[in-house]
């Protein structure tokens, strides 16, 4: 019986048996599991999972040594575990990332209500406060966004290119201080100051204490209580606190799973707050690049869907179209009066894009909601579809 070369996928799953003696009443079928292969023979291996040493029957040979991702492929009659393909593992652990992100993850618009509603408490310890502080002037307002310029440094600090940025500067391409604009990264660093002034530690669904990761993403000490514990209303506060930062945190990292589930292929979404007086709004936004067609000599275009639901202006949706030089904006208001507002801005918009030397394909603006985008093949790994 041939072992599994390392670093290399087996065409089929291997299979592995654990006798009746080992402990599996935590586990769940579709549960993935880390096992440590301690020696291994024909038919037969000796596997560290969950705490407990087994001697397990196999199908193949395991690579001695190797740490293996194994999936419960059934508990009854007897447990069943089973190693997946290479592609297979990635997909499986892709999906399990995405459904314990998915219940926790909340819009980031939340977060900076409660913070701006919470700018002037000086009960929250000074840590609090400033990273509470750096995050607010980061969201940009309404009158921000049609500056030149700023709608690109937005959507690069919206989260999603985090690990990259945090590469270039361990390569030393960038300075350091990129980290400090990016959402991601102050979200990660408030919810650690969160933490450390909670006299309760928040904890994760397996039940131990969670300390958001480092600045190169390894995990932090379990740090020290405050000497002071804080009031019962502060408590209340730093625990909604924390549980939107979370929500916040996660759904950029939700995003970023559903990306490497996709290979990083289209649609990329971006999600921003933007602050418009003492309200706070969700600006989204959707890249997407059109299927290649059977018509080599046709031109690929892009699509940018817009959201944004302004307390002024109500829900206004945009899809812009962008094929070589020619593009085509359609605008969606759903009150009324946005819509004869933004229909008449439409001649401006025009003069605007022809002066970058753009041609235009079509421009209106109607009163409703937009259509849903048009249907595309659900690709392997995908949970759900990111368009929804």
């Amino acid at each position: 019986m041939n072992a599994i070369p390392p670093g290399q996928t087996v065409s089929q799953p291997v299979r592995v048996a654990l006798p009746a003696s080992a402990d599996a009443r935590a586990w769940q079928v579709g549960q993935m599991l880390t096992a440590l292969v301690r020696s291994s023979g024909p038919e037969s291996a000796v596997l560290r999972i969950a705490g407990q040493t087994i001697e397990a029957g196999t199908s193949q040979r395991l690579p001695e040594g190797q740490v293996l991702r194994l999936e419960v492929a059934s508990l009854h009659p007897r447990v069943t575990l089973r190693l997946m393909p290479e592609g297979g593992r990635q997909a499986a652990l892709l999906n399990e990332a995405q459904r314990s992100l998915l219940p926790r993850q909340a819009p980031p618009n939340n977060l900076i209500a409660s913070l701006v509603s919470a700018s002037d408490n000086r009960q929250l310890p000074a840590p609090v406060r400033e990273a509470a502080t750096a995050l607010l002037r980061a969201a940009p307002a309404v009158s921000e966004l049609g500056q030149e310029g700023r709608l690109r440094e937005v959507i690069r600090n919206s989260g999603l290119l985090f690990e990259h940025k945090l590469l270039q500067v361990v390569r030393q391409q960038t300075a350091p201080a990129t980290l400090a604009e990016d959402q991601k990264g102050m979200l990660a660093n408030l919810l650690r100051h969160l933490f450390r002034a909670m006299p309760d530690r928040p904890r994760s669904t397996e039940g131990a204490q969670q300390v958001p990761p480092g600045p190169r993403g390894m995990t932090q000490p379990i740090p020290p209580q405050p000497a002071t514990p804080p009031s019962l209303e502060t408590t209340s506060l730093l625990a909604l606190l924390a549980r939107q930062t979370d929500g916040a945190l996660a759904r950029v990292q939700l995003s970023q799973v559903n990306l490497l589930a996709a290979d990083s292929q289209m649609p990329w979404v971006f999600e921003v707050p933007v602050r418009d007086g003492d309200r706070t709004d969700l600006l989204r936004l959707m890249l997407d690049r059109e299927p290649e067609s059977e018509d080599e000599q046709a031109e690929r275009g892009w699509t940018v869907r817009l959201t944004l639901d302004n307390a002024e202006l109500g829900p206004l949706h945009c899809t812009v179209i962008l094929r070589g030089r020619t593009v085509s904006t359609n605008w969606w208001a759903e009150r009324q009066a946005t819509a004869h507002e933004v229909d008449a801005q439409l001649q401006t918009l025009a003069e605007r894009l022809q002066a970058l030397d753009l041609h235009i394909g079509g421009m209106r603006c109607v009163h409703g909601k937009p259509p849903p985008p048009p249907d595309r093949p659900r690709r392997s790994g995908e949970l759900f579809d990111v368009r929804a």
